[in-house]
């Protein structure tokens, strides 16, 4: 078996990260015989976390530690991963909070072994989350995005690595865009047990915003608008 390669961004999540892992190395245990290796990537924590995990898993074959010299926001932390991780097998994208639960891991890649398509997605189960309402519109434009969103993806290593020659602005999308095949399993989003959430409401609305500019119509309407102005001013000048 290819090894599975464990990407997991992690910004001040000191008191959860280490229970993330244990949880995925236990199911893997239990449920498949893969051998896993996990990319931490730290997104210059300022909670101690960088520290706690070189502490934790200093020792450990199965963890590589990514340590950032400063914030690049999430997707920069998952794109950074990715670049270290092994093109043979597939790759996993999870959260560092631990509401993706680790046997939710485990039905993505027997789902990708079963079919190997470039992605697997796992479907959240709608809990009427705030941002809900954002990820029904963004799946009016792209039907393949779910539309209670989605946070957990497997990869096949080859298209993972494509996606570094890719200008990313909204990683979901970008992946969905670009992947010639997609499969879903669909799992429940587990409860924020412990810690809080990073992503305040300034980032939801950059968020938004990159989505609304540079992945609907909006920036063409906007154009034609411009030209329509324009050629009016030079007619009826």
């Amino acid at each position: 078996m290819s090894i599975v390669s464990i990407v997991i961004p992690v910004y001040n999540n000191s008191v959860s990260i280490v229970a993330v892992v244990e949880g995925i190395r236990n199911s893997f245990k239990e449920r498949i015989n893969e051998t896993a290796m996990f990319y931490l990537v730290d997104d210059s924590s300022n909670d101690g976390t960088a520290q706690l995990m070189n502490d934790e898993f200093e020792s450990s074959e199965d963890v590589k530690l990514i340590l950032l010299n400063r914030n690049i926001g999430q997707v920069g932390a998952i794109m950074a991963g990715l670049s270290k991780c092994e093109a043979s097998g597939p790759i996993v994208i999870t959260s560092a909070d631990g509401q993706d639960p680790a046997d939710a891991i485990v039905s993505m890649i027997d789902a990708w072994r079963r079919s190997k398509p470039d992605m697997v997605v796992a479907r959240k189960a709608s809990k009427r989350e705030p941002s809900e309402s954002f990820h029904r519109l963004v799946s009016r434009f792209y039907p393949r995005y779910p539309a209670t969103g989605f946070d957990m993806v497997v990869l096949t290593g080859d298209f993972a690595f494509s996606l570094r020659k890719k200008r990313i602005r909204f990683l979901q999308v970008d992946m969905l865009r670009n992947a010639k095949s997609v499969d879903y399993i669909d799992y429940q989003k587990l409860s924020r047990s412990v810690g809080r959430s990073e992503w305040t409401l300034m980032s939801k609305v950059i968020y938004a915003s990159k989505f609304i500019v540079f992945y609907t119509p909006i920036m063409k309407w906007i154009g034609v608008a411009i030209t329509l102005t324009l050629l009016g001013l030079l007619i009826f000048k």
